[in-house]
């Protein structure tokens, strides 16, 4: 292999992921849990907001404002529900490919300097 070239990597089927996604939303149960706990995110994320901004209006303390750190967990949990029912498809996986090409290239460049 010359020093131009890059090892390419096989893409992911998206094929895998739908088959998983149509055995665990079988059920109608678990389609339930799944709204009820995105509704209990949804009321977790508008608490958090709420309850701080009257907290700083009650107090004045800027303080307050440090509760806007529990807003952490509910957006990663909805990032990971997002990320499972939008999965990428293969052009994002083309040009993550492609940026990997450059930066490799780049790379390679500046090494022989």
């Amino acid at each position: 292999m010359d020093d131009t070239s890059v090892p390419i990597a096989s893409t992911p089927h998206n094929d895998q992921h739908s088959t998983l996604r149509n055995i665990s939303a079988t059920t109608g149960e678990d389609i339930q849990m799944r709204w009820f706990f995105l509704r209990l995110v949804a009321i977790w994320i508008l608490a958090t907001v709420v309850l701080t901004f009257i907290l700083f209006c009650l107090t004045r303390n800027p303080y307050c404002f440090s509760g806007l750190g529990l807003l952490a967990p509910p957006f990663y949990i909805l990032y990971r529900i997002v990320r499972f029912l939008f999965p990428k498809n293969d052009r994002d996986y083309e040009v993550k490919l492609e940026k990997i090409k450059a930066k490799y290239t780049a790379k390679q460049y500046y090494k022989k300097r």
